[in-house]
């Protein structure tokens, strides 16, 4: 609803809808663009479950991922998986998952008794920091290989609690010790609509490595849809890429 924002001269500025608006949208999908934010006011509503009733789709490239993102636009959630790896026919090959809060009559026996407890998980653990050399076009290209093939065969509509819906990476622990000591750098945009364009710039730009020979394991594509009522969302219909690559 409204931020107080910390500029980089030092002033402090409120913006909301009203006051500041062109600020506060480009804030709030700026991505820490804009200031630092001191303070924010924000709407909530109530979840009738701890679970999300999941979508997945498969797209063969980026094409149709770009149409399968139009297609689901009415869904709360939405996010892709891309393949940057992919080339020819298959590139931008994706796996889009789009989600509801699902609702208590949607879960099973065994889940309908307690509908807001998640199940006690163990996530995996990265023990210690992987060598530089572990991450390389030919290990990504494997793990993209299986990680689409498995979403493709596991694709349809299935329940996900809303901490492996929304923090996927936090089911391995140190997940970030995979790339290294020297860490990675993230690259991050938000792609805006342009009338009846929908589709993001040239496809050799998904995943434009920072040094020769740097590999970008994937992309994650968030579509953000204009504000509703039920979710007091600002943002106008984008699309936010985020990318990864190692650390040189």
């Amino acid at each position: 609803e409204a931020l107080e924002l910390l500029r980089a001269d030092g002033t402090v500025v409120t913006c909301s809808r009203q006051e500041n608006a062109e600020l506060f949208r480009a804030t709030v999908g700026g991505m820490g663009l804009t200031g630092i934010i001191l303070t924010a006011t924000f709407c909530l509503f109530p979840i009738p479950t701890a679970w999300i009733r999941q979508q997945t789709y498969v797209a063969a490239n980026l094409d149709e991922a770009m149409e399968l993102f139009e297609q689901a636009k009415d869904w709360t959630y939405s996010v892709a998986w891309i393949d940057c790896l992919a080339r020819g026919a298959g590139l931008g090959r994706s796996l889009i998952y789009c989600g509801e809060h699902a609702l208590p009559e949607d879960l099973p026996a065994d889940k309908a008794g307690e509908p807001l407890r998640t199940p006690v998980k163990r996530p995996l653990k990265v023990p210690l920091f992987l060598p530089s050399m572990a991450l390389n076009r030919w290990t990504v290209r494997a793990f993209n290989e299986r990680y689409y093939r498995r979403g493709k065969s596991g694709s349809g509509q299935t329940l996900a609690d809303y901490d492996r819906y929304f923090y996927p990476l936090d089911g391995v622990l140190n997940w970030n010790r995979i790339y290294g000591k020297r860490g990675f750098t993230q690259y991050q945009c938000v792609i805006p609509r342009a009338g009846d364009a929908v589709r993001p710039p040239s496809p050799p730009s998904l995943a434009p490595p920072p040094r020769r020979g740097a590999t970008g394991p994937s992309c994650r594509f968030p579509r953000r849809r204009p504000a509703s009522p039920a979710t007091s969302r600002s943002c106008s219909p984008a699309s936010p890429r985020s990318c990864s690559w190692p650390g040189r």
